[in-house]
């Protein structure tokens, strides 16, 4: 059975209307996935792309989203995390002063 998913669903979308053409995400993308044109930039090399967020992370306009949010689910080993406690500070009063 085929997927209906298309894997262009996950990539980086690119708004084209905030695009400002500045580089930093050309300069940022560790594969070079991305490309200039006279609009804007694209993503030319999908195939390249490892969906790792420095892109979008880099534009300063925000033109940059990837559809997809990680989210990490509590582990099966550690069910009950918690905050380490915190014990008092020991005071040692030293006789005389300085």
């Amino acid at each position: 059975m085929e997927s209906d998913v298309s894997p262009d669903k996950y990539l980086p979308h690119i708004d084209r209307r905030r695009c400002t053409l500045c580089g930093r995400c050309l300069e940022a993308c560790p594969t070079q996935a991305l490309e200039e044109t006279a609009e804007a930039v694209v993503l030319a090399r999908p195939e390249s792309c490892t969906l790792c967020t420095i892109c979008e992370l880099s534009c300063p306009h925000n033109a940059i989203s990837l559809p997809f949010m990680v989210v990490f689910a509590p582990s099966q080993r550690t069910p009950h995390l918690q905050a380490p406690r915190r014990h008092p500070k020991t005071l040692s009063s030293k006789g005389g002063s300085q």
